[in-house]
Formats: structure tokens, sequence, C-alpha cells
């Protein structure tokens, strides 16, 4: 990239230069240098990768380093980086205690399923052994489809009572 800047020195003598860095940093860092030794820029201009940019002069009014201010952020940009976003030992602790909540939620919920599964079985036993009526046959489809509802949420949550167990093994 090409700096290409407009000064005047200390003697009121407008002067015209460019340079050629590779960093950014080390532009801006040179400029800075030839604010230090009293020159006052009135035009700085940056060509890089066929745009062109002019930089405000303000920006370097007081000749102090710039390196050195933008290593010192990148090493502090380096350390938060490196820093772990979450701490994994609290996150398995809380994924754990999470998952015992849902296992408890399920088999609150399993106690809750397994007697209306009972008391359908036989509510549907005894439709069966009554008097075959067209009520009757009503009532024990209904008693059926009722029956194969509760079983399926029955073994839906065991099967998540499984896999929450496993889960927790694992965790621990």
């Amino acid at each position: 990239m090409w700096f290409y800047l407009t000064a005047v020195d200390p003697h009121n003598q407008t002067r015209k230069f460019s340079f050629h860095v590779n960093q950014l940093e080390q532009g801006l860092d040179s400029l800075n240098r030839v604010v230090a030794k009293g020159e006052k820029l009135t035009l700085i201009q940056l060509v890089d990768a066929q745009a062109v940019m002019t930089l405000p002069v303000e920006a370097f009014d007081d000749g102090s380093s710039v390196l050195e201010l933008v290593k010192g952020l990148e090493s502090e940009w380096r350390a938060i980086m490196e820093q772990p976003t979450v701490d994994k030992v609290t996150n398995r602790a809380a994924i754990l205690a999470l998952t015992i909540r849902r296992l408890a939620v399920c088999e609150t919920n399993i106690a809750r399923i397994d007697p209306i599964v009972d008391r359908t079985e036989a509510l549907l036993l005894r439709s069966h052994k009554m008097y075959m009526s067209f009520r009757n046959q009503v009532l024990e489809k209904t008693y059926q489809r009722t029956l194969s509802f509760y079983q399926d949420q029955l073994d839906r949550a065991h099967f998540t009572r499984l896999d929450l167990l496993q889960t927790i093994d694992k965790l621990n």
C-alpha cells in the first residue's frame, strides 16, 4: 500500500512525498514519526488495491506511536480469544441438572399415565365380558382408542426415561 502526503515543514514550506509499506500499522507509525519531527500534515491519502482513501490529518496530531497501541490491542484481543467461552465443568453440571429435572418430569408422567392404562384395560375387559350390544361395541371401541393413546404415551415416556438415564450416566 502507498501513502501520499502533503505536509508543511517547520519552515512553512509545503512538501509532497510518498512511501510504500506492507502493513497498515507500519504506515500509520511512519505518519506519526513525520509529525513527531515537526511536520504538519495537511493531506494523507492511502492507496491500496485500486482504492484511494483520504485519512483524517487530525488523527496524527501528537506524533505518538500507533504500532505499540495496535500491538497492545492485539495482545488483549488474543488473550480474550484464548479464554474459554463456557467453563466445561459448569456447563456439564448445568446439563446434568437439567437432565435430572427432565427425568423427574418424565417419571411423573409415567406415574400419572400408568394407572390410566391399568384402569382403561380393566374397563375394556369388563365391557368385553358384558352382553354384546351395539352400545357396548361403541364403548369397547372408545376404550380401545383411549387405551392405545395412553399406551403410546407411556411407551414414549419409558423410552425418554431410558434415554435420559443414559445421558446422566455419560455426564457423571
